[in-house]
């Protein structure tokens, strides 16, 4: 096996099917269409939980999996995060989405993740249009699972990446918030508060003499952060745990050689300034 460096996880990426009919989910492995990455075979096995477990000889055909599986499984969810990070979701859902569209078309995570693609690892960029192409053949096979209000348009390998980083830039926003209402400023809008805890129970402290690590991120069981579960069995790709619905990768989880969370540690990521602005 290759050493933990190897197993890549969602946090990395953020920071720079049923039998003969995949419509169905029983538990039971499938083989995906051939539009699979290489024309190689992929398996998607579904446990009696409806949880996917995704086996395939290279990440890239696993990714495609993944893609394939989430939007099985979150297609609507999936494709509110990607207008969420883009600020589209006022032109789908109407005004009371208008606040929410601002902030993120002024933090512009659609466009900085076009202007920045190339910087990220060529391997990367693989398996971002893997996961992607797994997406858009699922929609491309299910026409009529496909709501309105996406129309035909195709998820680009930029919205994962713009997801990314919306998801992360509610921590340095809500500090901002904090820091502008300490000097008396009240801005208006709203930022969506964040807690959450992870903790280790030690070896010594348990009956099976190992670790167990606690993973919880206290998100809402509905709603735009709502995590979705899958093993991957991927060329190195090894892993299993929890990411968002329009994310490759495995956010929380656990690989053959280390488990990891992630929570709101509260370091000091936001600065405030005062400009004069000349007009």
């Amino acid at each position: 096996m290759k050493p933990f460096d190897s197993r890549l996880t969602w946090i990395a990426f953020a920071a720079a099917l049923g039998a003969s009919s995949l419509g169905t989910r029983p538990a039971q492995g499938a083989s995906l269409p051939a539009t699979d990455p290489d024309r190689g075979q992929t398996v998607v096995y579904r446990d009696t939980f409806g949880v996917p477990h995704l086996y395939a000889d290279t990440v890239e055909r696993g990714l495609y999996a993944m893609g394939y599986a989430q939007a099985e499984d979150r297609l609507d969810e999936l494709l509110k995060n990607y207008l969420r990070a883009m600020g589209e979701m006022s032109a789908a859902f109407g005004e009371t989405n208008l606040r929410d569209d601002a902030v993120a078309r002024i933090w512009d995570h659609y466009g900085t993740a076009r202007r920045n693609f190339h910087r990220i690892r060529p391997v990367v960029r693989r398996h971002l249009a893997a996961f992607v192409r797994g997406i858009n053949d699922y929609l491309a096979a299910h026409p009529a699972a496909v709501p309105a209000w996406w129309g035909r348009r195709q998820v680009d390998v930029f919205m994962p990446i713009a997801l990314s980083r919306h998801f992360m830039w509610g921590w340095p926003l809500g500090q901002a918030v904090a820091d502008l209402r300490a000097v008396g400023l009240s801005p208006d809008f709203q930022v969506d508060l964040r807690s959450s805890n992870e903790w280790v129970v030690g070896p010594a402290r348990t009956s099976i003499q190992a670790p167990i690590l606690l993973i919880d991120p206290h998100l809402s069981w509905w709603g735009e952060q709502r995590f979705w579960e899958c093993r991957i069995h991927a060329g190195r790709l090894h892993g299993s745990g929890f990411t968002i619905p329009g994310t490759p990768y495995v956010g929380l989880g656990h690989n053959d050689h280390v488990a990891w969370a992630m929570t709101t540690g509260g370091p000091d990521t936001a600065d405030i300034y005062d400009l004069t602005l000349n007009p």
